[in-house]
């Protein structure tokens, strides 16, 4: 003869078998999430890093470029010409001096670059 503890036992236990599934599957779809989470900071970080390395290079072949067509003692005299136009562009608190000033900081690395050794 079943007890009453017996059916109800008997009838919970798909229950809990399907709620145990259902939480590991919770569980299985957090560890994902949190690998995720992970993964889209890790990219981030590296696209970041990605964007300063191209930003550094565009401003090189900026100096580059300007180097090529002033070459030699022209460059200094182009150089000392941008950073008068730095200086007003502080002054006046405008935007564009910093890419103005990352230029000039170009050609200075350009110039110790060409140097002879």
């Amino acid at each position: 003869m079943l007890h009453w503890d017996d059916e109800l036992e008997r009838r919970m236990a798909p229950l809990r078998a399907k709620v145990e599934a259902e939480n590991r599957k919770i569980a299985e779809l957090q560890s994902k999430l949190v690998h995720a989470e992970v993964e889209a900071l890790r990219l981030g970080w590296y696209l970041k890093r990605m964007e300063e390395e191209n930003r550094r290079l565009q401003e090189m072949l900026q100096a580059a470029a300007l180097g090529q067509a002033w070459g030699g003692e022209g460059l200094d005299e182009v150089k000392e010409i941008l950073e008068q136009a730095w200086l007003e562009l502080v002054l006046i608190a405008s935007p564009k001096a910093e890419p103005l000033g990352a230029l000039i900081r170009s050609l200075e690395a350009l110039k110790v670059w060409q140097s002879p050794r």
